[in-house]
């Protein structure tokens, strides 16, 4: 991912954050030349020092996980995101732009078939999306579930490069961002009313 100086984010601890409040992401590889792309639940398994390990799981009958075992591939999250009109920036010479937030992390992945890490995704997933005393009970012995396991398999990925990259206008003065801010804050969807908000935090 491209990312300036002035828009690289390396706090691993804003990473994670950002990645469980934004996990619904898309998962990249290659089979045979041809990229293949999933979009799935993510969730963070492990923290530890500058790696993280995130598990996920797809539908059997999606081919890409037959030949991601062993494959560096590359899970990217995207976060709130808005158009920036140069019109806000009441200067002349100036052109629109987009901002917004994501987190890039390429990592070797490891297929999962056994019942017990299957178990140990869907947990973790249904507990981090769920989340809340009205949750829908994962019940991994249930006949109906036990059927369920079948038609999914289960992934891991260990991370071996991790990028964020949050471009809230840091390359203009104080004064343009004050502008952007006010005009973002006035719209009505949620996507620019965030960026408004990461920009003034």
């Amino acid at each position: 991912m491209y990312t300036p100086k002035s828009f690289e984010v390396a706090d691993l601890e804003k990473i994670t954050t950002f990645i469980r409040e934004n996990g619904f992401g898309t998962l990249y590889s290659h089979t045979g030349g041809e990229p293949e792309a999933t979009h799935q639940p993510f969730v963070i398994d492990t923290i530890s020092e500058d790696k993280i390990v995130l598990l996920c799981h797809f539908a059997r009958a999606n081919v890409q996980w037959k030949s991601i075992h062993g494959q560096k591939v590359l899970a990217t999250f995207l976060g709130p995101h808005a158009y920036i009109s140069a019109s806000w920036y009441e200067d002349p010479n100036t052109v629109p732009t987009w901002n917004y937030a994501a987190v890039h992390v390429e990592g070797i992945a490891e297929v999962l078939e056994d019942e017990a890490s299957l178990v140990k995704i869907l947990k973790k997933t249904v507990a981090h999306f769920e989340g809340d005393g009205t949750a829908w009970d994962y019940s991994p012995d249930s006949d109906f579930i036990q059927g369920m396991h079948k038609g999914i398999v289960g992934a891991r990925i260990v991370s071996t490069r991790i990028q964020g990259k949050w471009k809230l206008s840091q390359n203009h003065s104080l004064e343009r961002k004050q502008k952007v801010i006010a005009a973002l804050s006035k719209k009505e969807d949620s996507d620019s009313r965030r960026i408004a908000k990461m920009m003034a935090e």
